[in-house]
């Protein structure tokens, strides 16, 4: 099996970002399976908790996927907090984080061709930043019942209410659903036009928008990618 590797041109830095989309998109669908499945809402809210804790993680290694330097920064390689990864992107990139986009399609009339608008960051009720970082504090402390007190306390108290998981799911799905992320460099960069809702066969739907500025170029690749296995 050949030695893992960090990312080192733009494709491999958005291929490895579609490939947390698509994890992203499988912890989603766990999510729905426990809400729906004939078991306490204990356990449901403790499994709920540990994909959204999941998700979180995959975000944050997502943007540093995007725009991260592996080599020179250790935090990068080694840290899973949101938050410490955020911050430290927030100092070198700060357009980092994935922006929910709205598209329009305009058919073809005339002479006019067919057009697709993207307008970015139109979505009120999709997570920012500050939500993720919450939501992963919050589903930790919700795995993690080492105390006698606090064991006592979810196991025989008033059993969690599961409201809070339709409205997480929500602000997720608005975030990544169809969003932009930037990645590359001032000269060259890539611009990831991402559809998680897929295609007729399920894929996470990725538009590479190749920039080339010195050339004043536009180049589109588009990739579609599922989970090995399913």
């Amino acid at each position: 099996m050949p030695k893992s590797s960090y990312p080192k041109t733009i494709e491999e830095r958005a291929k490895l970002y579609l490939h947390c989309m698509v994890e992203i998109k499988e912890r989603l669908r766990l999510v729905e399976g426990a809400c729906a499945a004939d078991t306490a809402p204990l356990f449901k809210n403790e499994i709920c908790s540990l994909q959204f804790r999941h998700i979180c993680e995959l975000i944050a290694i997502a943007c540093l996927a995007a725009q991260g330097d592996f080599k020179t920064q250790r935090a990068f390689r080694e840290a899973y907090s949101p938050a410490l990864i955020f911050n430290a992107l927030r100092e070198i990139f700060p357009f980092f984080f994935p922006q929910p986009s709205t598209v329009t399609y305009t058919p073809a009339e005339g002479s006019n061709p067919a057009r697709h608008h993207v307008a970015a960051n139109t979505k009120g009720d999709a997570y920012g930043e500050q939500d993720i970082i919450k939501l992963w504090g919050r589903a930790g402390n919700d795995l993690h019942r080492a105390s006698v007190d606090k064991y006592l306390k979810a196991t025989f108290g008033k059993p969690p209410t599961l409201e809070p998981i339709a409205k997480h799911v929500l602000g997720l799905v608005r975030l990544l659903e169809t969003h932009l992320i930037p990645i590359g460099t001032p000269e060259t960069s890539l611009l990831l036009d991402v559809r998680l809702v897929g295609d007729e066969e399920e894929n996470v739907v990725a538009n590479f928008l190749t920039l080339d500025r010195n050339k004043s170029t536009i180049s589109l690749a588009t990739y579609r990618s599922k989970l090995v296995g399913r």
